[in-house]
C-alpha cells in the first residue's frame, strides 16, 4: 500500500479533533446567550401582544355584548383574562391565560418616574376587586375610570421591561424602559404605524 493511501485511511489525529471541538466550543460560547437573550425579548414582546389584544377583546365584547366587560389581572398567577358579567354586574366568568415562561407583572425599582399620564408607582394602576385587578369597559367601550385618569400594566422579565397604558378615552400606548429612557411606541388599535418618542426618566 502507498504512503498516499495510507494517510487516507489514518482518519483524524487528537489534535485535529482538539481544534475542532474547541472551535465548537467558542462559537457555542458566544451564541448561545444571544439567543436566549433573542428568546427573554420574543417572551417580554409577546406578552406585551397579548395583554393588547385582550384589552382589545374586552372593548369589543362590552360594545357588541351591550354589558360591562373587563381585563382581569392576576398577578400571583402571573395571567390575564377577560371577565364577563351578568345583567346585575356580578361575574359571570374569567376566561384566563397564562404570561409567556419567564414574564411577570413587574416594574423597574431603578425607575421612579413613569409612562406618559401615569400617576402610580403601582404594577397595576386599576382596582382590586374579589382578589384580581380588573379594568372594566362600558357598553361604549369606555374604560370605567375617572376622567384624565390614565390606566398602567408593567411587566418585565427581571432584566428588560415593557408597560402598556390606556387613557380614559380609550387610547392605547406601549412603551419600554431602556437604561433611563422611556421609549414610547405608539401602538393603537386604530394603526399598524409605529411611531418612537422618548421620555426622559428623572
Amino acid at each position: 500500500m502507498s504512503d498516499k493511501s495510507r494517510m487516507k485511511e489514518r482518519g483524524f489525529t487528537v489534535l485535529e479533533l482538539g481544534v475542532v471541538v474547541l472551535l465548537v466550543g467558542i462559537t457555542a460560547a458566544i451564541s448561545v446567550p444571544q439567543i436566549v437573550n433573542a428568546m427573554r425579548e420574543y417572551r417580554l414582546n409577546s406578552g406585551l401582544r397579548q395583554i393588547a389584544d385582550t384589552l382589545k377583546r374586552a372593548k369589543m365584547q362590552a360594545v357588541s355584548a351591550n354589558q360591562r366587560t373587563a381585563l382581569s389581572v392576576d398577578p400571583t398567577g402571573r395571567r390575564i383574562g377577560m371577565t364577563f358579567f351578568n345583567d346585575d354586574n356580578t361575574v359571570n366568568r374569567t376566561e384566563w391565560v397564562p404570561l409567556p415562561s419567564g414574564v411577570s407583572f413587574e416594574r423597574p425599582t431603578s425607575i421612579t418616574s413613569n409612562p406618559e399620564g401615569v400617576t402610580t408607582q403601582e404594577v397595576l394602576s386599576f382596582p382590586q376587586e374579589d382578589g384580581v385587578y380588573r379594568l372594566s369597559f362600558n357598553t361604549r367601550g369606555f374604560p370605567i375610570v375617572a376622567f384624565g385618569d390614565t390606566s398602567a400594566i408593567f411587566i418585565g422579565n427581571g432584566r428588560n421591561y415593557r408597560a402598556i397604558t390606556m387613557s380614559s378615552v380609550g387610547g392605547v400606548r406601549t412603551y419600554r424602559a431602556e437604561d433611563s429612557i422611556w421609549v414610547n411606541t405608539r401602538r393603537t388599535y386604530e394603526s399598524t404605524e409605529t411611531e418612537t418618542e422618548t421620555t426622559p426618566i428623572n
